[in-house]
């Protein structure tokens, strides 16, 4: 028998045919629930993308500043107390390392915003997806310290009315505010 793909009444989360349950919400499936076209799945998955972005660039570039002058420090202390050059390369590398491991996660987070969801792609190993449907938002917070406020950066946190252990944090966003305005403008076509 061939798996069809249905789409719940009450949530929305796809089930198949031969489940009398919904497996998210545990809404009761009818005898006969409706199945959705290849079309219409397809019409469906392509959702119109409001912004897709990474989290924000500065810290990282106040971060390379601050290492690579601390570099130059240990090259130079290390010249002065008459260290081989090599023990000072591999010092001020190891200085660095931590900087250039953020820069490669920051460039490995994307934050997207389409018309029915927020998704949230990270990991610079292991890759994970979290998905919070617009339907679903149940608060927007901004969370930002002194020194976050005066760099014009953020945390923009999306709680999940469904299941409030699962919410998305937006991690050092520029402009937080006009993001968790966007979040709300489209929240609202679907209330």
């Amino acid at each position: 028998m061939q798996r069809r793909t249905v789409y719940c009444e009450s949530c929305g989360s796809a089930i198949f045919n031969e489940a009398r349950f919904c497996g998210h919400c545990g809404a009761a499936i009818g005898a006969n629930p409706p199945v959705r076209s290849a079309s219409r799945e397809l019409a469906a998955s392509e959702s119109k993308i409001i912004f897709i972005t990474h989290p924000a660039a500065l810290p990282i570039g106040i971060g390379y500043i601050f290492s690579g002058l601390l570099a130059l420090a240990i090259t130079a202390a290390f010249a002065y107390i008459g260290l081989p050059f090599k023990a000072a390369l591999l010092t001020s590398v190891l200085v660095m390392l931590p900087v250039v491991l953020r820069h490669l996660r920051r460039n490995m987070t994307i934050y997207k915003l389409t018309d029915s969801a927020i998704e949230v792609n990270e990991g610079l190993f292991i890759r994970r997806r979290r998905v919070i449907p617009l339907r679903s938002i149940s608060q927007v917070t901004i969370s930002q310290s002194i020194g976050e406020w005066l760099l014009g950066i953020g945390d923009v946190i999306v709680e999940n009315a469904e299941d409030r252990s699962r919410a998305i944090a937006l991690r050092k966003i520029s402009r937080p505010r006009d993001l968790a305005e966007m979040i709300l403008r489209e929240q609202r076509h679907w209330r």
